[in-house]
């Protein structure tokens, strides 16, 4: 084989791995608790609503994304809406 083809598998083979380590340890990082304290404040402070959720999770194959599970908007408790509730879905899945 020649050296340059070698160097070449070698360099892919590390670049896959750097890869896949990588997907780990953002899995590892970014947990359930992590996610809710990144995100739900956001949500909260661009909508004016309260935002629950049950659990977050990252998802990064096939698709960068985001994972929500029984996700509730509701409405402040002063306003006077008929529900308390102004959205609420068992799952909700954002991908980039």
């Amino acid at each position: 084989m020649h050296k340059g083809l070698k160097i070449i598998l070698f360099s892919l083979a590390a670049l896959v791995l750097l890869l896949i380590v990588g997907i780990g340890a953002a899995k590892l990082y970014f947990t359930s608790d992590r996610l809710k304290s990144l995100i739900l404040p956001k949500v909260e402070q661009s909508t004016g609503k309260l935002v629950e959720v049950s659990g977050i999770s990252l998802s990064v194959f096939p698709q960068v994304g985001i994972k929500m599970k029984e996700l509730v908007i509701s409405n402040p408790p002063e306003a006077q809406f008929e529900r308390l509730d102004l959205i609420s879905l068992e799952e909700l899945e954002v991908a980039v």
